[in-house]
């Protein structure tokens, strides 16, 4: 078995209540969590683990914590749920540039994205796997009228294109159709 000399940086969207959190935990039990309070109930209840956590707000506080995990022994920073976190640092940064007087409009899709690229990159440098959970995106329209594919769902379609290009796996779940009722 060859074991990859670096750290993946893994994604997986889709709807709430398919598994995507216990999964993680399966995959990643000696990971740091980093999830809202009671969002890692599901390792607990279903797998019979408890898994470490931290619980913040915003990717730029995900960022600070990498290091963090490293130096506890972690193997992996596992986000659950992206687009909570993603969305809670958007309002966040509306409300700092609204009161810095700010007009740029971009200005905080730059900080986004650059914040996206900070996560993959200091989990590979530190030598840790990055994995995060998403709610999905449905294909659209852009702001401008482009047609859009679905994903992740973060603040805005190229956020959510480059976590995308930039992750090593990204896998949407579903439910199987097939299946006459969903798992228990």
């Amino acid at each position: 078995m060859t074991v990859p000399s670096v750290a993946a940086f893994c994604v997986i969207y889709g709807e709430s209540g398919l598994g995507k959190s216990t999964d993680m935990a399966a995959t990643f039990p000696n990971a740091l969590f980093v999830a809202r309070p009671g969002g890692m109930q599901s390792a607990q209840s279903f797998l019979g683990i408890e898994v470490a956590e931290a619980h913040v707000r915003t990717l730029e506080q995900v960022i600070d914590l990498i290091g963090l995990a490293k130096q506890r022994g972690h193997d992996a920073v596992v986000v659950d749920d992206l687009s909570l976190l993603a969305e809670s640092t958007d309002r966040d940064l509306d409300a700092a540039m609204a009161a810095e007087g700010n007009r740029n409009k971009y200005a905080k899709y730059t900080a986004l994205n650059g914040m996206a690229a900070a996560l993959r990159e200091q989990g590979r440098y530190a030598g840790l796997h990055f994995a995060a959970n998403a709610h999905e995106r449905p294909t659209g329209m852009d702001a401008k009228g482009a047609q859009r594919s679905g994903g992740p769902k973060l603040p805005s379609w190229n956020m959510s294109d480059s976590i995308v290009h930039e992750a090593s796996l990204v896998l949407r779940a579903a439910r199987d159709a097939r299946r006459a009722s969903n798992w228990q």
